[in-house]
């Protein structure tokens, strides 16, 4: 339980920071990211819960993979 907690704490720092000394570089920030032991799946998710969608951080959902992340995030929004 400890243990969850910690990581919960840590993301929130994490990602803000990264998208802080990286703006504009998606690649380094999904490079830093996989390091910390996520998986492809995982990154827009943990964007997601810690940062969230925002101007800071719109770059992060560019391309196919952003594209069909933004489209499940809005189905499961508007309850389908």
């Amino acid at each position: 339980m400890l243990d969850t907690y910690v990581i919960r704490i840590m993301e929130k720092r994490f990602i803000p920071m990264l998208v802080k000394y990286f703006p504009d570089q998606a690649g380094e920030v999904v490079k830093y990211i996989r390091k910390a032991g996520y998986g492809d799946g995982e990154v827009l998710d943990l964007i997601d819960r810690t940062a969230g969608y925002n101007s800071k951080t719109a770059y992060l959902y560019q391309g196919k993979s952003g594209e069909e992340h933004r489209k499940k995030l809005q189905r499961k929004q508007s309850g389908e």
